[in-house]
């Protein structure tokens, strides 16, 4: 499990990353191959792909999109499951 952050989470194998990918994918970009954003207003999450080699769902991402549960991040070699923990009815700053 890779934690996500409110704002800007850039991924990337380098400690200096947000989300460290360093499974032993070389290709991965030391800092910033790819970013997830998470908006607290709109409690919606996008990828920003920052490399040639990012996919969504297996099609290229070359431009800011939005995330959906279960979609699958392909970014070099490596390839991820995007799991949700909050969303449009729940969220982490929630009072209730």
């Amino acid at each position: 499990m890779l934690a996500l952050h409110y704002g800007v989470n850039d991924i990337g194998r380098s400690d200096k990353s947000r989300v460290r990918l360093d499974f032993g994918d070389s290709a991965i970009m030391p800092d910033s191959h790819a970013a997830i954003i998470y908006t607290a207003r709109s409690r919606r999450f996008y990828l920003q792909s920052l490399t040639a080699e990012v996919e969504l769902n297996g099609q290229p991402a070359q431009e800011s999109l939005e995330l959906a549960g279960g979609a699958i991040l392909q970014l070099a070699q490596t390839r991820l499951r995007f799991v949700p923990l909050c969303g449009a009815d729940f969220d982490w700053r929630d009072d209730d």
